[in-house]
């Protein structure tokens, strides 16, 4: 039994592998940039976001930040914050570095290992388009949130750092949640 599960796992990596190696290929403009932007359409069942909607990722070597319209959210040296728009409050908290690590390694080398290491914490499933060269959506898991995302733009484009990184709200209402 156990053999024919490890010959499944066996054979389910390399079929994985291969298909990445194929997403890269096709793609190595914008993983090997070092800027990076991702947009696209998304359902979830995380409190305070709307169900659907559509957001960008934009991510550099050091920070990553996550516009969904009516919430911003920006990882910088270890720390989250988080932006609701509809109430105004800024909520500052210790950052989760093995969801981060999840954004500053997206097609790394080592990023299935570093998914497959994780597993326990969060699970992340990819569907490609039938030649492999795309990704379709992308499903994560974390506890008892889901979260699906479609309709996806991988852009290789130099933005100012500056201005996408700027989070300053300065009428906000501030917790600071840090230890």
């Amino acid at each position: 039994m156990y053999r024919y599960l490890f010959f499944i796992f066996v054979i389910t990596s390399i079929c994985i592998s291969n298909t990445f190696s194929k997403f890269t290929l096709k793609n190595s403009n914008f993983i090997q940039s070092p800027n990076k932007l991702i947009t696209f359409k998304y359902n979830n069942n995380l409190e305070g976001l709307p169900n659907s909607g559509s957001g960008k990722i934009f991510i550099d070597s050091t920070k990553y930040k996550i516009d969904l319209g009516k919430q911003i959210i920006m990882v910088n040296d270890k720390v989250l914050k988080r932006y609701n728009v509809n109430t105004n409050q800024l909520f500052i908290e210790n950052s989760h570095p093995k969801v981060d690590s999840i954004f500053f390694n997206l097609f790394s080398d080592n990023f299935l290992d570093l998914i497959y290491e994780n597993k326990n914490d969060y699970n992340l499933k990819f569907k490609f388009n039938k030649d492999s060269t795309n990704i379709v959506e992308i499903g994560a898991w974390y506890q008892n949130y889901n979260i699906k995302i479609y309709d996806i733009e991988f852009i290789y484009q130099n933005f100012d750092n500056s201005t996408v990184f700027m989070f300053n709200y300065p009428e906000a209402f501030i917790f600071d949640l840090r230890d």
